[in-house]
């Protein structure tokens, strides 16, 4: 394996996308072993159908896969580009209770229905950035990041028992 296959590049949404492909194909990743391959949702909230195929290609560059090893990434990964939508998991009620959203059901139904439709479960989702999937207060309110947390733990159930990743940069403020 050539050393080349082991730089990565350290921006969030490109270490995502290099993991996501890294995890369809069963590659390392940053020198780790990826223990179950299989398929993965990747979901950026920031990145429309183009950016996201742009970061893919770029991804299978950085792992110099050939013609068919990009055809068989393809058949494992699922993108999601979702830039301009509402895909917030959380939101506030009128009494200032958090509740889940209809996009968080919409989610897990449409993932369950792939699963079924293409015979398959899946290894992993990644939802880029928390802060698109999240709701109000979830990074500055305990309470609030803990029902985020528990609404994203149902994906859990999904066919597979994915893993679920879901990143997040840090505030500002997060340094004081």
């Amino acid at each position: 394996v050539s050393q080349s296959r082991y730089q990565m590049l350290f921006p969030k949404t490109t270490s995502l996308v290099q993991l996501a492909a890294a995890t369809a194909l069963g590659e390392a990743w940053c020198g780790f072993r990826i223990k179950t391959p299989g398929c993965v949702c990747l979901c950026c909230g920031e990145s429309d159908r183009k950016l996201m195929h742009r970061q893919l290609w770029r991804a299978m560059n950085a792992f110099e896969l050939d013609a068919a090893q990009r055809e068989q990434a393809m058949t494992q990964l699922y993108l999601m580009p979702l830039a301009g939508k509402q895909v917030n998991m959380l939101r506030g009620t009128a009494g200032n209770e958090l509740e889940r959203t209809e996009f968080l059901a919409e989610f897990r139904s449409t993932l369950e229905q792939l699963a079924t439709d293409g015979n398959f479960v899946w290894s992993l989702v990644i939802l880029d950035p928390l802060s698109r999937f999240s709701g109000p207060d979830t990074e500055s309110n305990n309470s609030a990041a803990t029902q985020f947390a528990q609404a994203i733990e149902t994906l859990c159930e999904l066919p597979g028992t994915p893993a679920i990743i879901c990143a997040h940069h840090s505030s500002k403020d997060s340094t004081k």
